[in-house]
């Protein structure tokens, strides 16, 4: 009997909990209390008023003031045509967010330090409190952090010698979308030439 396709389809088994496990702890922990009785502070209230404007008027709005977060008034704009402006449709773009850093975190934890440490790393992402602020907040944060989480996890590929032309064009295309959502995220580029 041939034992190849066993051990393939246990190592795909292996990984799949791995990605599965931080991106479902981190939903459950994000999702928890999500509407908070439907109320919003006020940088919330901010993106809250500014999505639920037209697209013209957010435009003419980012060539007066606030153009840092244009971007993600746009994307919140058609998340709010699409689900409504309530709370949970504000709040859930960062709960995704954050529950893709977190497999993010899990996979470059398990490439470079193991399984364990990997998913160690991705169930204890969701419980910093600065992870746990940005979780539930309709602000751009967590969507940067996903795609830092991204594009490192792209780097990390590239430099383990399994990285292509395409690997760098999402590495790209990734830091240049985050830089856009907030233009502090391009620190990350000396960390990552560190």
């Amino acid at each position: 009997m041939n034992s190849a396709p066993i051990r393939a389809n246990s190592r795909l088994l292996g990984k799949a909990p791995l990605r599965l496990v931080p991106f479902v702890w981190t939903l459950a922990l994000g999702l928890w209390g999500l509407s908070r009785q439907h109320s919003v502070w006020r940088d919330e209230a901010a993106t809250w008023q500014v999505a639920r404007r037209s697209t013209g008027d957010i435009w003419q709005m980012l060539a007066q003031v606030d153009a840092v977060h244009g971007l993600y008034y746009l994307l919140m704009h058609a998340v709010f045509e699409c689900f409504g402006p309530g709370t949970t449709a504000l709040r859930l773009p960062s709960v995704l967010g954050m529950a893709v850093a977190a497999v993010c975190v899990a996979e470059i934890g398990r490439r470079l330090a193991g399984i364990r440490a990997g998913l160690a790393a991705g169930l204890t992402l969701a419980l910093l409190p600065a992870v746990q602020f940005h979780l539930q907040e309709g602000r751009p944060y967590a969507l940067v952090a996903a795609g830092a989480g991204i594009s490192t996890l792209l780097l990390v590929t590239v430099l383990q010698g399994r990285g292509r032309a395409v690997h760098w064009l999402g590495y790209a295309g990734t830091v240049a979308v985050c830089g856009l959502l907030n233009w502090l995220s391009l620190l990350i580029l000396p960390a990552h030439l560190a």
